[in-house]
C-alpha cells in the first residue's frame, strides 16, 4: 500500500492518476480515490523526503489530540476524565505507529477530529462551520469512500436541529457536491462512471 500511495502521488505530480505513470500505455487509477494520494503530492512537491509526509503525520496526530482536549473543554467535562483520554491515547502505540507509515490513517484521524471539533465549538458562527464540515466530509470521502455514509447519516442532523436547517443542508450538500465533482468527472471521462468512489475494488 505505501509504495503504490507513493506511485500515485507521484503520477499525480506528473499529470496523471495512475500506480504506473509513465508507461507507454495509460493505465488510470480504478482502485484508489485520490484523497490521500494528492495529500502525499503537496507534501513531495515541497520536499521529495518520505520523512518528512511521515513527519507531517506526526503533527496532524498532535493537532487531533490537540483538537479532542478543546473539545473536552467545550463540552465542559471534568479534568479527570481529560487526564483519562490524555492517558489512554499516550499507551496507544498504533495510533502514533501509522503516523510513521505512508498511509492515510492519521490523516483521516485529524480530519474526523476536525468534524467533531466544528460540530460543538462555539468558536465560530454557524455558517462558517457548516461550510467546513461539509467540506471535511467530502475529503474523508475522498480518501477512504466508506465516508460516504456519513453525510447522508449527518447532514439531515442539521435540517431537524437548527431554525434554518432547510438552507444549511442545501448549503453543505452544494459544498460536499462541488468538492467530489472534479473526481466524478475524472471517473466519468476515464471508466465512464460517475461515481464518486473508485471504479472498482468494492470500496462500500
Amino acid at each position: 500500500d505505501e509504495l503504490d500511495y507513493i506511485n500515485l502521488a507521484k503520477s499525480i505530480i506528473s499529470g496523471e492518476f495512475s500506480s504506473f505513470a509513465g508507461l507507454e500505455n495509460q493505465y488510470p487509477n480504478n482502485i484508489r480515490t485520490p484523497g490521500y494520494p494528492l495529500f502525499l503530492a503537496s507534501i513531495l512537491q515541497l520536499s521529495p523526503s518520505i520523512l518528512v509526509v511521515k513527519i507531517s503525520q506526526l503533527i496532524l496526530y498532535f493537532i487531533s489530540l490537540g483538537l479532542w482536549v478543546s473539545i473536552f473543554i467545550e463540552l465542559k467535562f471534568s479534568k479527570r476524565s481529560l487526564y483519562f483520554f490524555l492517558c489512554l491515547s499516550g499507551v496507544s502505540i498504533q495510533l502514533s505507529y501509522y503516523s510513521a507509515m505512508v498511509m492515510s490513517e492519521t490523516v483521516v484521524i485529524f480530519l474526523m477530529s476536525l468534524l467533531v471539533y466544528l460540530v460543538f465549538t462555539k468558536n465560530y458562527n454557524l455558517f462558517y462551520r457548516v461550510t467546513m464540515m461539509a467540506f471535511v466530509l467530502a475529503l474523508l470521502t475522498l480518501i477512504k469512500p466508506i465516508n460516504i455514509l456519513l453525510p447522508l447519516l449527518f447532514l439531515p442532523l442539521l435540517y431537524f436541529t437548527k431554525s434554518k436547517g432547510l438552507s444549511l443542508l442545501a448549503l453543505s450538500t452544494l459544498i460536499f457536491s462541488i468538492t467530489l465533482s472534479p473526481w466524478i468527472i475524472w471517473n466519468i471521462k476515464n471508466h465512464d462512471i460517475a461515481s464518486p468512489m473508485s471504479a472498482q475494488g468494492s470500496p462500500i
